[in-house]
């Protein structure tokens, strides 16, 4: 054979083989803005957890803001929008990432009472005298302990908590102060409330999206299963402080907590956030942000919006002025009475 046909032979199956790639390749989509606006909200549409749930009319709302939408529109006004049509769902776990911003919903708790005040609690009940331990701080009450931890994103180890444990062991019972928390790792949630829990308990059922119709979930129950030969605070009163402002994983503390027979949650409603976040990146780059899941207890009552205490309190303007933290102070009494 000659070099030639060869050659065209060999060019021939090269370029066949290239086609036959590039037709079973998927196009990359299209970064456009009308077309990461469908991005946005047809994942929204799939995997969103609560349209049933807070009744709302998905497909409305794309009516409203997709008209919106220009391709002329800078990056930033083009956010705003996206933005717009996603606090329609008054979620703090739905946002978009950036690289020049990030969009966020707080209305869960800018109109409540703050019922906490860090500087009152290091100028008046501190006094230097707390320990850091881990990401924790801990205070002695001569008969009570008291723990502050600020966010479930702050480390610890199993020996922070061992010795927590040991120092709360001989007091009456022990206040865990989670107002002004965040959120952070759900894992963190149950390693620490196992520390309080005798037995394997329900603490109720998770439901996970399971397919793109706004009813498809996949339920399983919520157990909370301490490990075992670990040091634990068991048959004395547990207090754990909340107010608005604890969020996510600072909403399923609680929520595991109150489960359990000798814990009390004083305080102020919490700000809610029952979903477990997923995310996708978007052909432009940004990335969003859905709750995917939504959370009962064993009564049937859908923690999104948040967990009542067992006994509402809010910090007064006198007590304050003095220098008193209701709340704590509502905790000390009641583990002492």
């Amino acid at each position: 054979m000659k070099k030639s046909n060869i050659f065209w032979i060999a060019f021939v199956a090269i370029f066949s083989m290239t086609a036959c790639e590039k037709a079973f390749m998927e196009a990359e989509p299209a970064a456009t803005k009308k077309a990461v606006f469908e991005q946005i909200w047809k994942f929204t549409d799939e995997k969103y957890s609560f349209f049933d749930y807070k009744k709302i009319d998905w497909n409305a709302i794309k009516s409203k803001y997709q008209t919106q939408v220009k391709e002329e529109m800078t990056d930033e006004q083009f956010l705003a929008v996206c933005d717009a049509m996603l606090d329609e769902l008054k979620d703090g776990h739905v946002n978009i990432r950036t690289t020049f911003d990030r969009t966020r919903s707080w209305d869960w708790y800018l109109n409540y009472p703050s019922n906490f005040d860090k500087k009152l609690i290091e100028r008046n009940y501190y006094k230097d005298k707390q320990q850091i331990v881990g990401g924790f701080r801990y205070m002695d009450f001569g008969d009570v302990a008291y723990v502050y931890y600020g966010s479930f994103s702050d480390g610890f180890s199993d020996a922070d908590l061992d010795y927590l444990i040991a120092k709360a062991t001989p007091k009456k019972g022990i206040i865990i102060d989670i107002r002004d928390n965040g959120g952070g790792s759900k894992e963190s949630v149950s390693i620490i409330a196992e520390r309080f829990c005798k037995t394997e308990t329900k603490i109720g059922e998770e439901w996970n999206k399971s397919g793109p119709a706004h009813d498809n979930f996949t339920k399983k129950d919520f157990t909370l299963n301490p490990k075992k030969d670990i040091k634990q605070f068991l048959d004395k009163p547990v207090i754990v402080l909340t107010n608005r402002q604890c969020y996510s994983a600072a909403n399923f503390f609680p929520y595991t907590m109150k489960a359990l027979p000798n814990v009390t949650i004083i305080g102020d409603n919490t700000g809610g956030g029952g979903g477990i976040p997923a995310y996708t990146e978007l052909s432009n780059g940004w990335v969003l942000r859905v709750s995917t899941s939504q959370t009962f207890d064993n009564n049937g009552f859908n923690i999104e919006n948040g967990i009542p205490p067992t006994i509402k309190v809010d910090m007064t303007k006198a007590d304050i002025d003095k220098g008193v933290d209701t709340i704590l102070e509502t905790a000390l009494k009641f583990i002492r009475k």
